[in-house]
């Protein structure tokens, strides 16, 4: 398959994960009743094999459980309709049929999974900002680094900021961004290296570089590093491949051909 700036092989990958995840789910959606916020349930009676759609509103006693499920199914959605949006943009022809060819085998073995993402608290390093910039309500080191966060959102792909790695060092090491491949159960780590022309700087990376690889985590398949300095930065196209080598590599292992 030829590679757009995204592998076509990721956007299969993620492709059948939100679309398994929201037939998981049953048919609810928001909906305005009255002066009531609201949510429409459909579904097949089994007695009659008629269709049925049911409106509660936010007095119902059920009301809770039914919001959480449209809000997961809503943001599943925004999530699926992304994806096809970049699909366009990097690909051509369908997408839904490519991806009845193949099949996801997420990871069931990795110590950085789901289950360790979901462990992670965001925005733990006690370093202090000296050039802060806000991003989507987080308050970020540079506009290089919220420049990679923007990238990210319109990648479809979710991040934590600076979460508190335990790498087998006295000190966690807070990685720049901590990335969630759900369908691969499987994360990933960006360093946006915004510093390069500083010693200081430059030192602290490269002790990143040995605590990574120490735990079996490596450039382009676990970590992308995105370098830059005074003089140089990478424009976004850029940015996005670097990314992308990783998004190829995880889908490369974890999706294959129906047999």
């Amino acid at each position: 398959m030829e590679p757009g700036i995204i592998s076509k092989e990721y956007y299969i990958g993620r492709y059948i994960y939100l679309t398994g995840e929201l037939r998981k789910l049953p048919d609810i959606s928001f909906a305005r009743i009255g002066k009531y916020d609201g949510v429409c349930i459909r579904f097949t009676d089994p007695e009659t094999g008629n269709p049925v759609r049911k409106r509660l509103t936010e007095m119902n006693k059920d009301w809770e459980r039914y919001r959480v499920i449209a809000v997961c199914k809503l943001e599943l959605q925004k999530q699926l309709n992304k994806l096809l949006a970049n699909w366009k943009s990097d690909h051509k022809g369908r997408l839904d049929v490519l991806a009845q060819d193949y099949e996801l085998c997420p990871d069931t073995d990795n110590r950085f999974n789901s289950e360790f993402w979901n462990s992670l608290e965001a925005d733990c390093n006690p370093f202090p900002k000296e050039f802060p910039t806000v991003h989507n309500g987080i308050i970020m080191r540079s506009d290089f680094e919220a420049e990679v966060a923007g990238l990210l959102e319109d990648m479809g792909i979710e991040y934590k900021y600076e979460v508190a790695l335990d790498l087998g060092y006295r000190k966690p090491f807070y990685p720049d961004f901590a990335l969630h491949y759900p369908e691969f159960n499987r994360c990933g780590f960006v360093e946006a290296l915004g510093g390069l022309g500083g010693m200081k700087y430059v030192s602290h990376t490269s002790f990143g570089f040995d605590a990574f690889a120490n735990k079996g985590l490596y450039p382009n398949r676990d970590v992308v590093y995105i370098p830059a300095d005074r003089e140089y930065k990478p424009d976004q196209e850029s940015i996005k491949r670097m990314i992308g080598v990783m998004c190829d590599t995880l889908a490369r292992q974890y999706i294959r051909r129906k047999s």
